[in-house]
């Protein structure tokens, strides 16, 4: 025969929250916030969805600053009028992920102009939430209540510097005058000792129940507490390891990183000297060819200076040729014929 898997310690929780919250949640939220509500109609509580989603491009970025965040891309060929929402979803998933701010843009490559909306509403935008604390509403806002329902939430609320002990007498008091049927007491009595444990209560619960003419499984509910304390240690122990394990990986990524910095840190050198080299060998290359082109246009020029002298013109002339002394030309014309003789 299969066991049953115990239930989660939040499901009892969830369950009385919804068996007795319901008719409570608007006038609370009317009170506390002065919300217009003129109707109201439950939807189902299970929402279908894909949470899996593949974006086309999500980078992580930095600034100049060093601030990082994140930059999606979606590439999109048709109109498309759930595009803002599919944003929205994207947005929701890539937070909840990285925690980083994040920027979205659509790169529309289709053929007709895009009409897609593309900023949603003010009213539509998720910007936070309000906080409802019980533990800022008096114990009396609902212990005066006519309901069991209501008188039950007493033990969440703050007890404005009253003995506990003292407050869960006057809620199982107010029980009693309350709930009539026997079956319908003891199930806000059970649903009270449940909500007693979010404030570590339930000792004190059990103890004044069980010395009033309620009756309490308390047997089963001690036992319970127990696979409730197991299951916190194990859920404790888990998130420790998940945690130990992500602080693991992030330093393994560190450290690749920090190699591929180095690696790509040695190539640019490398690159950098090989480059740098390159240049000097070219400058040399250039300079030992200019040298080499003005001892050759010197050496022409000297060659054609003392050619004009053979031919019979005059060193003054061909000094106003040259644009020189004449001097600068006997000096040539002395060292061609000295060339000569040797």
């Amino acid at each position: 025969m299969a066991k049953r898997k115990p239930k989660k310690p939040g499901n009892d929780y969830d369950k009385i929250f919804k068996e007795n919250l319901e008719p409570l949640i608007l006038p609370l939220i009317r009170r506390r916030y002065g919300l217009d509500i003129k109707d109201k109609r439950r939807l189902p509580d299970k929402i279908q969805t894909t949470t899996e989603r593949e974006t086309d491009f999500l980078f992580e970025i930095s600034d100049s600053a060093g601030k990082k965040s994140l930059l999606h891309i979606e590439f999109q060929s048709r109109n498309d009028k759930n595009m803002v929402f599919r944003n929205q979803e994207y947005h929701g998933i890539i937070s909840r992920k990285y925690k980083l701010p994040i920027r979205h843009y659509v790169f529309y490559i289709g053929r007709r102009k895009p009409n897609m909306m593309s900023q949603l509403p003010e009213d539509m935008q998720f910007k936070g939430f309000e906080i409802l604390d019980f533990n800022t509403l008096s114990y009396r806002d609902f212990l005066d209540s006519k309901t069991g329902s209501e008188i039950i939430l007493a033990i969440l609320a703050d007890f404005q510097g009253h003995d506990p002990e003292a407050v869960i007498r006057l809620i199982l008091q107010q029980l009693r005058v309350v709930v009539r049927h026997p079956a319908s007491l003891k199930k806000y009595v059970e649903q009270l000792n449940i909500l007693s444990r979010l404030r570590n209560l339930s000792e004190q619960t059990i103890k004044i129940a069980a010395s009033m003419p309620i009756t309490i499984d308390i047997e089963k509910d001690y036992l319970y507490r127990i696979g409730l304390d197991r299951g916190i240690e194990l859920e404790r122990q888990k998130a420790e390891a998940e945690l130990e394990l992500e602080r693991q990986k992030a330093e393994v990524e560190l450290e690749l990183e920090r190699r591929r910095a180095e690696k790509v840190e040695a190539e640019l050198k490398q690159e950098r000297q090989k480059s740098e080299a390159e240049l000097e060998l070219e400058r040399r290359k250039a300079e030992a060819e200019l040298e080499l082109e003005r001892q050759k246009a010197e050496a022409e020029r000297l060659d054609a200076i003392i050619a004009l002298h053979e031919t019979g013109l005059s060193i003054s002339t061909i000094s106003q040729v040259f644009r020189t002394t004449e001097e600068d030309i006997q000096r040539i014309i002395a060292a061609g014929r000295q060339k000569e003789v040797e």
